[in-house]
């Protein structure tokens, strides 16, 4: 080796390698990357497990209702449906909850079911365990085609006394066969969401 070289051997080595400033700032730069890629994820399978358990929700509900025609089909009116009544015929299941006294819906929220007359109503939503708009919305229309009255936002609730088993309070998604989107709209992006809905 010529004397001019002498002393250069690690640094001629070292000519190859990146320096570690820029390894670490890459590695970095990656690992922003995929945090940035695991919180998308995350969100999204958030809302479509919250989409899912919602679309579960409004499928119980709707047989929920099926089961009552059937079983109070014979009787002079709906005055006996209550949550009690539905817990004895083993009507209420998942994602439905009966705690011995009263309905619980998905999230937690106690739901209202009571009959009278010639009709029956039951509530879900509230502020224990709010719903988001969307699952508001999409329990609404789930339950439009086969009620008679639907009322939503933070005021919906049923009624008492001689009007037990209609709902009242709210804006009216459906009176009749009409339907009103700008209420349910505007009902649902209320905070502590009800959907209130009368079946005859």
């Amino acid at each position: 080796m010529a004397a001019s070289d002498k002393g250069q051997g690690p640094r001629l080595l070292r000519r190859g390698r990146a320096p570690a400033g820029v390894v670490l700032a890459e590695f970095l730069l990656a690992l922003s990357v995929v945090s940035v890629l695991i919180s998308i994820a995350a969100t999204n399978y958030e809302t479509l497990r919250r989409y899912i358990f919602s679309e579960d929700q409004a499928s119980r509900l709707v047989q929920l209702v099926a089961d009552v025609h059937q079983l109070w089909d014979n009787a002079p009116d709906y005055s006996t449906v209550s949550p009690l009544a539905l817990s004895q015929l083993n009507l209420i299941r998942k994602p439905l909850t009966f705690d011995g006294t009263s309905m619980q819906d998905q999230w937690g929220n106690p739901m209202q079911v009571m009959g009278g007359g010639r009709t029956f109503a039951i509530s879900i939503g509230g502020a224990f365990n709010p719903m988001r708009p969307d699952e508001c919305a999409a329990i609404g229309n789930r339950l439009a085609p086969i009620a008679q009255n639907i009322n939503v936002g933070q005021a919906a609730t049923l009624a008492t006394g001689f009007s037990t088993g209609k709902v009242t309070g709210g804006l009216p998604f459906k009176a009749s066969a009409n339907l009103n989107q700008d209420s349910l709209i505007i009902g649902c992006s209320q905070a502590s969401a009800v959907v209130a809905a009368e079946f005859n």
